[in-house]
């Protein structure tokens, strides 16, 4: 779990428990004020406490039968104010605070465990800020089709590219930080489609996402160089747990462009950080256009993907 955007979200959560309870008491005075006899009800109810705390330190009173006796007490308060508030239409827990999650009271975890509402809060934050916005949502493993590759009854690239999309499954399902891919195929072919259902994987098994075109990679840290965003955040790349870069080999290539990607891909390599590539370039345009060591890098440290098949986009559009 990201400890970052978690901490960011226990914030949020401790301001609704702090909201949910200033709201309980604003309801509780009004309540005090409308019925009187409510607020004589609950401070009895809550001396009770305290008179039991006075018989265990009284020696001169029984304990065993002071206890009986508050008790039977406290009983008798709660049948009065259970009486009174059906009197008025009121629910018992008309007092107590109203929090979002009735399993956890908005503090996020139940019984020493993560509660589905904070691990659910987690996952929409780092989708927020992963970069993918709602194609987290539209592009999923479970939607992606695999029966356009059948296109032209072509059995063998259906057969490959089955077997492409469970690797791809299992790389995501397997999550652990590490492994590097490179996804090479033309346009419309399903390359950002099956990386966004891996980052929507791994975002929900709590790992950090950064998805970013290779352009727009390269504009940040040239940005950032020359001073025209002296402030951007080229931090990221480095640190997220999975950094995906999107249609390498459609930037404008410079000497400064190879040494950034060179740069990047050497340092997450260096420091077993996961990373995931897709191309339209075929490996021989990958070797011509970029400097030796970087295809070496690539060569080395990570999976070959090869995308095949019908541009899906086209094969909608007749559709």
């Amino acid at each position: 779990m990201n400890r970052r955007i978690l901490s960011i979200v226990l914030e949020e959560y401790a301001e609704k428990r702090v909201s949910a309870r200033s709201e309980a008491e604003r309801k509780k005075k009004k309540l005090y004020n409308d019925i009187p006899a409510l607020e004589k009800i609950d401070i009895d109810i809550s001396s009770c406490g305290f008179k039991l705390m006075k018989a265990s330190l009284d020696e001169s009173e029984d304990y065993d039968s002071a206890l009986e006796r508050i008790k039977a007490e406290t009983i008798e308060l709660r049948e009065k104010r259970k009486k009174l508030l059906a009197e008025n239409n009121l629910p018992e827990n008309v007092c107590e605070p109203v929090y979002s999650c009735k399993n956890c009271n908005d503090t996020g975890y139940k019984d020493g465990k993560m509660c589905d509402c904070l691990r659910k809060a987690v996952a929409i934050l780092s989708y927020k800020e992963s970069g993918l916005g709602t194609a987290l949502t539209a592009q999923t493993f479970d939607n992606f089709n695999l029966s356009y590759y059948l296109a032209g009854n072509d059995s063998e690239v259906f057969e490959r590219m089955t077997n492409l999309y469970a690797d791809a499954k299992a790389y995501a399902n397997n999550f652990c930080g590490k492994g590097n891919l490179l996804m090479i195929g033309g346009t419309g072919l399903g390359k950002t489609h099956l990386s966004t259902s891996i980052a929507k994987t791994v975002i929900e098994k709590g790992y950090t996402v950064v998805y970013e075109s290779a352009q727009k990679i390269f504009d940040i840290f040239e940005d950032k160089k020359f001073g025209r965003t002296p402030d951007a955040d080229t931090e990221k790349f480095g640190n997220a747990d999975l950094l995906i870069v999107d249609d390498l080999g459609t930037e404008h290539i410079t000497q400064f462009t190879v040494s950034v990607l060179y740069n990047l891909i050497n340092e997450r390599c260096n420091n077993s950080k996961a990373m995931i590539i897709s191309t339209n370039l075929t490996p021989e345009e990958l070797k011509n256009t970029y400097k030796p060591r970087i295809f070496s890098r690539l060569l080395g440290e990570f999976k070959f993907m090869p995308f095949h098949g019908k541009d899906i986009r086209l094969q909608k559009l007749g559709e």
